[in-house]
This record gives C-alpha cells, structure tokens and sequence, in this order.
C-alpha cells in the first residue's frame, strides 16, 4: 500500500468514526492527560491551590490554539481576527 493509499484509508477510517461517535466520547480519556500538561506548566512544583493553577492553566490552553505566526493571523477570517 502506498503512503498515499494508506492516508485515504485512514481518512474515510476517521470520517466514519466521526460520523458515528461523539468527538467528545472518543477523546474521553486523553483530555485530562492533555490539559494536565497545561497545569504542570504553570505550576511545575505543585505549590499553587488546585483552583488557582486550573485557571492559571487555561491561559496556555488558549496559547496553543492561537496563531503563531503573523501571515496565519492574516489567512484567519474576521471572525476569528485576535487583532494580531
């Protein structure tokens, strides 16, 4: 199978997944793994209060998905304009 097949495969493989679950329900268990990272981040020696480093953990959540570079800002449509 070439790569290119194997990446077709797998595509209709994710479009039937999607189409029959739930986003939510399939990244179950890698979501508290995933937002962990963000906390141990902000928090590296695990001093703050839980309720503080969760909200201090929200803000590099956010970075993640934000644009890193200046000509991606520039592609984003208006809705989405961060003012970069």
């Amino acid at each position: 199978m070439t790569p290119v097949e194997r990446s077709l495969r797998a595509r209709i493989g994710a479009y039937g997944l999607h189409g029959q679950r739930d986003a939510r329900e399939t990244t179950s268990a890698a979501r508290p793994a995933f937002l962990s990272r963000f906390e141990r981040e902000v928090d590296p020696d695990g001093e703050l209060a839980p309720e503080e480093r969760a909200r201090r953990a929200e803000r590099p959540e956010g970075q993640l998905h934000a644009p890193c570079r200046p000509e991606d800002a520039a592609n984003m449509p208006a809705r989405l304009d961060v003012g970069i």
